[in-house]
């Protein structure tokens, strides 16, 4: 089963994850998995922190009601047993956000 969301995502339902790819106003492309069971979670899939920053732009400037609603981990976090989640900045530009991405990878690998 196929559902379309706004601002090109579309879902596809074959498990407890979902597998996503959204396509986002600067061109760019992500695939990824989505859940809504406990916390709501979007994970796109091999991307750094300069691409992932887009996509969050993107969840925080147009898709979410709020511009304060963005957390974040990362794959180093989860595999270190850090559940702690960051909070996107509320303003800010790409470079903003990579930068805090950035920040975040640095604080966890350090850990």
């Amino acid at each position: 089963m196929l559902a379309a969301l706004s601002s090109g995502w579309s879902i596809r339902r074959p498990e407890a994850a979902d597998a996503f790819r959204a396509g986002i106003d600067q061109g760019a492309g992500y695939d990824g998995t989505a859940t809504a069971h406990g916390r709501d979670c979007v994970m796109p899939a091999d991307t750094t922190a300069g691409e992932a920053a887009p996509f969050l732009l993107w969840l925080r400037d147009t898709y979410l009601p709020a511009p304060d609603l963005v957390r974040f981990s990362s794959e180093p976090a989860v595999e270190r047993g850090i559940e702690t989640d960051w909070r996107l900045p509320a303003d800010g530009d790409r470079a903003r956000v990579t930068d805090e991405l950035r920040h975040h990878l640095s604080v966890v690998e350090g850990a």
